[in-house]
């Protein structure tokens, strides 16, 4: 949790695509774009501000018009000049802003607590076919930067999955058939691709997960069956070259 003593807030605006303001907030790090990311995903159809920037990026625009007012801010001092802000510019029907409230209680610093009680919240969420099809078209054909990448993988690395966490994930996926299309886009996907080569501690670290680990025999047969399997696609392409 960020401390309200560090000066890494911000107060920041945004605005109408005839340039009058329409919300005011405080944040850190990626705050204000928060908004552009929650009206794609279809979060609030009853918030003002969301609907604004729906509507916005129906006429054209990739990205709504917004400017930080000030920065380098601690946590109080952003609360501070966005309650001020608020109210010279005017709340609905009062003035041009959506902000639902005088300002200052939207941006707080949550608790381990309560960061771990929406983590279980949305760990229950159950996502309809209309949610992940929104979801999915946000980021179909989203390409990420190397930094992007690069910071994903950081998180990544050393990161050890709970037991529970990997039995969900394997009954999830366990009888879940590809269809020849996906087979397809994931072949594609990898053909080219360069591979870093594996460390000697990962080496280690897979022998030391197999070893002694006693397969059943329907474990055998099916890893024998992929292997054949793989062989002889291996001798279709090669036949077919």
């Amino acid at each position: 949790m960020a401390s309200n003593n560090l000066a890494d807030s911000y107060v920041y605006v945004l605005f109408r695509a005839d340039g009058i303001p329409f919300y005011v907030g405080a944040g850190r790090k990626s705050r204000w774009a928060d908004h552009e990311k929650h009206a794609r995903h279809g979060f609030g159809p009853d918030v003002p501000r969301l609907n604004i920037i729906r509507e916005m990026t129906k006429a054209g625009f990739k990205s709504i018009p917004k400017v930080k007012i000030a920065e380098g801010l601690t946590h109080q001092e952003a609360r501070d000049r966005e309650i001020a802000l608020i109210a010279v510019i005017g709340r609905q029907p009062n003035g041009p802003l959506t902000n639902q409230t005088p300002g200052g209680d939207g941006y707080r610093e949550h608790s381990a607590e309560h960061q771990a009680e929406r983590a279980a919240r949305n760990r229950d969420r159950v996502w309809t076919p209309e949610m992940r099809e929104k979801v999915a078209a946000s980021l179909r054909g989203k390409k990420l930067s190397p930094e992007s990448i690069a910071k994903r993988t950081a998180a990544m690395v050393g990161r050890i999955r709970s037991a529970e966490h990997r039995a969900s994930l394997s009954a999830a996926l366990k009888g879940k058939p590809k269809s020849p299309e996906h087979i397809a886009k994931m072949s594609a996907a990898q053909k080219g691709k360069s591979r870093p080569p594996i460390s000697e501690a990962h080496k280690a670290a897979i022998g030391n997960a197999h070893r002694g680990k006693v397969y059943s025999a329907e474990t055998r047969a099916k890893i024998s069956a992929s292997r054949l399997k793989l062989f002889a696609s291996l001798k279709n392409d090669v036949a077919v070259s």
